[in-house]
C-alpha cells in the first residue's frame, strides 16, 4: 500500500508547532484554567490536537512499515537469487 506523505505535514514539525503555540498561549491570556490547573488549550482543543497527532503518527508508521516490507522483500529475493546462482 503506497501512502502519499505529501498529504499530511511532518509529525515532528507539527509537534514543534503545537508546542510553540502552547508555550505562547501559556504566557498570554489565552490559557484556560480548570480548578488549579492552567492549560494552553481547552479540553476540546486538546482532544482534537491529540487525535490529529495520532493520525500523523499512524501515517509515519504506515510509511515506515511499507519501506521496511519492501526492504525485507528485496533481501529475501536477493538471497533466493544468490542461493540459486550457487546451487
Amino acid at each position: 500500500m503506497e501512502v502519499d506523505t505529501k498529504l499530511l505535514p511532518d509529525f515532528v514539525e507539527m509537534v514543534r508547532c503545537i508546542a510553540e503555540k502552547a508555550s505562547s498561549r501559556m504566557k498570554s491570556r489565552s490559557a484556560v484554567t480548570y480548578g488549579t490547573k492552567t492549560l494552553p488549550f481547552d479540553v476540546v482543543a486538546f482532544a482534537e490536537v491529540e487525535f490529529y497527532l495520532n493520525q500523523l503518527f499512524k501515517n509515519v508508521f504506515i510509511c515506515v512499515r511499507s519501506h521496511l516490507d519492501a526492504l525485507i522483500l528485496a533481501i529475501v529475493l536477493g538471497q533466493q537469487r544468490f542461493n540459486g546462482a550457487n546451487a
